[in-house]
């Protein structure tokens, strides 16, 4: 009986054993998601910006138009042709040149006329073909009059300074960033004689259009 009795609670040891056994188990964890295509494991789930775009540096600017021009002053229209020459900076927004303008005409009645001057200009860029500017002019203009004072020399010789603005629209342009444009000026001058003829002494409003390009 004895005997009987420590085979039963030799087995009821081993069972709790076994039963201890399997509550025991570890269940392992899930894998960790995998990265996307292409990426590591260190940029799963980190976002990374992408850094800003370097700006674009300045460039050289040239420019060279050719148009006509018409003018009002002393009571006297003048029509001649216009060169103009313009060399200095530029980047992406705006730019800064010096200006060489000259113009080339006669008066309604066939006298010869000239006007040269020099000065700094800005331009600023509206949109992708739009530019907008201003610029100062400082020089001098000559031309001719029948009734003249000085009946020795009928040329009259004049110093100006004036300001004007303009838009040019580009309507070719180059993959160097060049362009073929159409500009458009009104300008305003003051004419000061420095002779002794005091009636080509006053104030000019001009006209111009152009043909021009940008390097």
């Amino acid at each position: 009986m004895s005997r009987a009795l420590s085979i039963a609670m030799l087995l009821v040891a081993v069972a709790g054993t076994g039963a201890s056994a399997q509550e025991m188990v570890e269940v392992p964890n899930a894998p960790p998601p995998s990265p996307p295509p292409g990426a590591t494991a260190d940029e799963c789930c980190v976002v990374v910006e992408a850094p800003p775009p370097p700006k674009p540096p300045g460039a050289v600017l040239f420019d060279v138009s050719l148009g006509p021009t018409y003018r009002r002053a002393f009571k006297e229209d003048f029509a001649a042709a216009a060169l103009e020459l313009e060399i200095g900076g530029q980047t992406p927004s705006w730019g800064i040149a010096g200006r060489l303008h000259a113009d080339f005409g006669a008066t309604r009645v066939g006298l010869p006329y000239q006007l040269v001057t020099i000065g700094p200009s800005f331009a600023f860029r509206a949109t992708e073909r739009l530019r907008l500017g201003f610029g100062v002019s400082f020089g001098s203009f000559s031309y001719q009059r029948v009734s003249a004072a000085r009946t020795w020399d009928p040329t009259v010789w004049a110093l100006t300074i004036g300001v004007d603005f303009d838009a040019t629209v580009d309507l070719v342009r180059t993959a160097r960033g060049g362009a073929l444009f159409l500009a458009a000026r009104v300008g305003w001058d003051f004419i000061d004689n420095t002779g002794d003829d005091a009636l080509s002494t006053g104030t000019s409003l001009a006209l111009t259009a152009a043909l021009g390009y940008r390097y």
